[in-house]
């Protein structure tokens, strides 16, 4: 108990537009994290408060998916990267598996997309591939704030601030969530 009122004093001390959201709203995010055995720190990325329109919500970080999907015990390996200009080498047209090589000089090229992929220890693995252009479709679809008509709106959201994290967290969300089993 001590340690969740430190943890949600912490947040919201931290973060002003927190200050001026709902309680029940910021204390029940916070408690979804709890449940999850999340930490709420901002900096690690398992789990985040966020303030919208005068009410708070739970969003799960990257990690935090991550962490979910490791716990049960079935996952061999869990991976999510960029994908640079001059990596994709082709797609089967039956499975839709795509076929990636690394180049040289790889962080001197722009970044074209986004995979990610999961192997079970039974065997089963699936990838999933995702363009820029599809991200940035997704996230003005389904981030209130992104998809904003107004600028200074779109340019607060964590997808603008951090297009990288949330371009592998969505990729990777949207797989496990698709084709893997979570605890």
């Amino acid at each position: 108990k001590a340690e969740f009122v430190a943890n949600v004093t912490t947040l919201v001390s931290n973060n002003k537009n927190l200050q001026d959201c709902d309680a029940n709203s910021v204390i029940f995010s916070a408690l979804k994290a709890t449940a999850l055995d999340l930490p709420l720190d901002q900096n690690l990325g398992f789990a985040y408060v966020m303030p919208y329109k005068g009410q708070a919500q739970f969003q799960m970080g990257y990690k935090g998916f991550v962490q979910l999907a490791m716990r049960s015990g079935q996952f061999k390996t869990i991976n999510v990267r960029d994908v640079r200009e001059g990596e994709i080498v082709g797609e089967d047209f039956i499975s839709g598996e795509m076929q990636f090589k690394r180049v040289d000089d790889r962080e001197d090229k722009q970044v074209v997309g986004y995979v990610a992929y999961i192997r079970l220890i039974n065997g089963f693995e699936k990838m999933s591939y995702w363009t820029i252009k599809e991200l940035e479709m997704h996230a003005k679809k389904y981030s209130q704030t992104y998809g904003s008509d107004k600028d200074y709106i779109r340019k607060s959201s964590t997808w603008a601030k951090d297009f990288d994290g949330m371009a592998k967290k969505t990729t990777l969300k949207l797989l496990l969530a698709k084709y893997a089993p979570l605890s």
